[in-house]
């Protein structure tokens, strides 16, 4: 009976080592030149733990006790932590200026949990009809065409109107006929 006890929290040691080295996984499609958001959070805090940010493998910053920021790569100063939030197990960090190299794994780790954040570089779109520009710029043009077609339209019916007004005499003041004497 005790073996099989022991089986049994072997199993249930080991499958939950298993459940706890999972990582979050997120994908990100961004485009060269912009800024990405690298998300990580953990249910804890810092309290005698460290978590450190790696990318491929290389090591970027650790956390430390206290909030020390440990950079061992800054990314030529693009990348950004928020030590304010640290104690809210809030170690998320801003990539400036993304660059064809930073494209790839990044892993951020904490004892046995983790999130692997996989960036992918998508080409940059060139359609300008996606600019929110064109569309003010379109539909300025077309409020404008639509406005001067209405005054133009209105003009040309005010005209009309006086016209046949005037059938049987001369109008004073565009009102009156004068009446012939």
């Amino acid at each position: 009976m005790n073996i099989l006890h022991l089986w049994m929290f072997t199993q249930a040691l080991v499958s939950s080592n298993a459940l706890s080295n999972g990582c979050t996984n997120i994908i990100i499609n961004a485009t060269l030149k912009s800024k990405v958001f690298l998300p990580c959070h953990f249910n804890t805090s810092l309290y005698n733990n460290t978590v450190t940010w790696s990318h491929c493998k290389e090591a970027l910053l650790r956390i430390v006790s206290n909030n020390r920021i440990n950079f061992d790569n800054t990314r030529e100063g693009r990348l950004n932590v928020f030590p304010l939030v640290f104690n809210e197990g809030n170690f998320s960090v801003l990539l400036d200026d993304l660059q064809a190299q930073d494209a790839g794994v990044y892993v951020c780790e904490m004892s046995t949990e983790c999130w692997r954040i996989i960036i992918r570089e998508v080409p940059q779109s060139t359609n300008h009809f996606l600019n929110p520009w064109f569309y003010f710029a379109a539909g300025a043009g077309l409020f404008t065409l639509l406005f001067t077609a209405v005054c133009l339209l209105s003009k040309c019916c005010e005209e009309n109107a006086s016209e046949s007004s005037a059938v049987g005499g001369v109008l004073r003041d565009g009102l009156n006929p004068i009446q012939g004497t």
